[in-house]
């Protein structure tokens, strides 16, 4: 064979080699080549996230106070004519698990903004009953270090607390995903007096709970 002609055949098996490798390397230029993975966390989880996820929880707590005690019941328990009366129906807490709220006010004063009952009833519907236990004890602890006095007593076989301040006498339990707290204010009824009225519309106020 001439020599032109080996080199020939020399070059042309090295330029065959060279672009088989290069297009064992490079595979098929029409296939998409999957982006990288982006990196993701996710958020810790928060009162607010979780009642979202799960939903809100059904109603505990009625959007109405004739439901739960009218105004002529409260002034026949407490003895006296306690005067006019004001409701305010509050909105979802997720910071601290409350989703429903409704306040009381009997012989209110000082209108929607501020209002001031002689009596008041409270009932808050929570997302778990460890959301309600823990709001109980939260406003206990903060009574407790204004210089109230803690007594435990039992509202029916429920288990309660008594809070008495300087101002005012307060009846608060949890009950499963609810709470109820009975505030008079010092002078409304005679001292004697005050932990039965305070019962009386403690356990009427929990049997206005809904189921």
């Amino acid at each position: 064979m001439p020599t032109w002609a080996a080199d020939r055949l020399v070059l042309l098996l090295v330029l065959t080699t060279c672009v088989a490798a290069l297009f064992a390397c490079s595979g098929d230029p029409s296939t998409p080549v999957p982006p990288p993975p982006v990196p993701t966390s996710t958020p810790p989880s928060t009162p607010a996230n979780t009642l979202l996820a799960q939903g809100m929880p059904a109603a505990r707590v009625p959007k109405d106070c004739t439901l739960v005690a009218p105004a002529a019941e409260v002034d026949r328990i407490a003895g006296r004519r306690l005067g006019p009366s004001l409701q305010i129906v509050g909105v979802p807490e997720p910071a601290i698990g409350r989703t429903e709220r409704l306040a009381c006010y009997y012989g209110a004063s000082g209108g929607v903004k501020k209002p001031v009952g002689a009596v008041e009833l409270g009932l808050a519907g929570y997302a778990t009953e460890r959301a309600a236990a823990q709001r109980v004890r939260a406003t206990i602890d903060a009574e407790r270090a204004r210089g109230a006095a803690v007594n435990e007593i039992r509202l029916g076989a429920e288990p309660a607390v008594l809070l008495v301040g300087p101002k005012e006498r307060t009846l608060m339990l949890a009950l499963d995903r609810a709470t109820v707290v009975v505030t008079a204010r010092h002078g409304v009824v005679d001292d004697d007096q005050a932990t039965r009225v305070l019962t009386v519309l403690g356990q009427r106020a929990s049997g206005a709970l809904l189921a």
